[in-house]
């Protein structure tokens, strides 16, 4: 028997019982972990900080760079770049939750440099039912999602949905440096009412997160690379170890329903950071 053959027959002994699927499992999951696959809900540890440094080699004298936060919270994100990015820079945040809101006003009282929007991102113009949970502001979103035994998602509050090219024609922003999306599943749906903008190449890069909530929303990544596509944008995907790992293609091994972050980039750009 060859070196193959013998490999396998070992590997059917040692896998074949429940412990040792269960200890392939286990380092399945911290190696996925590290790809990024479930890393991407605090912005301490999803390695999203990458995202600034990306933005920073764009713009070496980090001036007039526009970011949106759609889907602020009580405004981690939107704190984090603007400390990693300086004072030259503007942020739209938006968060429609009333009480998140209330939060991220205190939060950033008196920073010139964030303006805060009480409002959803969406298709376009409209009134949504917001659903959440006690336990967690984070994951309210615009589907009633299925948690679960343990709980289930009720209605919180209805929300303002606006589009995001109706907001920038309203404000005069012609061009936007980083889109962050954190929309608990609503993602495609703010990138419908953006797609103005992206057809007329004003979104230089757009990050966002993909997990559990794609499944209630009933959208995959595969709706993403379609987006994405069109718009000569490449999709990469945000490790813990804040680096960026190309995916140039789809398939459906990618299909991975836990937290994870994504950016997708203007395919000059990446051009001339590979390079650099």
């Amino acid at each position: 028997m060859n070196f193959r053959g013998s490999a396998r027959e070992l590997a059917i002994r040692l896998f074949r019982s429940r412990g040792g699927q269960r200890f392939l499992d286990r380092i399945a999951s911290h190696v996925d972990l590290w790809r990024g696959y479930g890393a991407g809900a605090y912005i301490e540890t999803s390695g999203e900080r990458v995202l600034f440094e990306l933005t920073r080699g764009r713009h070496v004298a980090a001036t007039n760079v526009v970011i949106f936060d759609v889907g602020a919270n009580v405004g981690e994100f939107s704190v984090a770049a603007f400390n990693a990015l300086g004072e030259n820079i503007m942020i739209h945040a938006f968060e429609p939750a009333r009480q998140t809101f209330e939060e991220l006003s205190t939060r950033v009282a008196g920073n010139d440099h964030i303006v805060l929007n009480k409002t959803a991102l969406g298709r376009e113009e409209n009134q949504r039912a917001l659903y959440g949970v006690e336990r967690d502001t984070g994951m309210a979103s615009l589907f009633q999602r299925h948690l679960g035994d343990t709980e289930t998602p009720a209605f919180q509050e209805n929300v303002k949905v606006i589009s995001l090219n109706d907001y920038c024609c309203g404000k005069g922003i012609g061009h936007i440096d980083l889109l962050k999306i954190d929309v608990e599943g609503f993602e495609l749906e703010v990138l419908a009412g953006a797609e103005p903008l992206f057809n007329e190449g004003k979104v230089d890069m757009c990050s966002f997160e993909f997990g559990g909530c794609n499944l209630d929303s009933r959208t995959f990544l595969r709706d993403f690379f379609e987006f994405f596509t069109p718009y000569g944008m490449d999709i990469f995907r945000i490790t813990p170890a804040a680096t960026i790992v190309g995916l140039p293609r789809y398939h459906e091994q990618l299909e991975k329903f836990t937290t994870t972050n994504y950016v997708a980039i203007r395919r000059d750009p990446v051009a001339a950071l590979e390079s650099g």
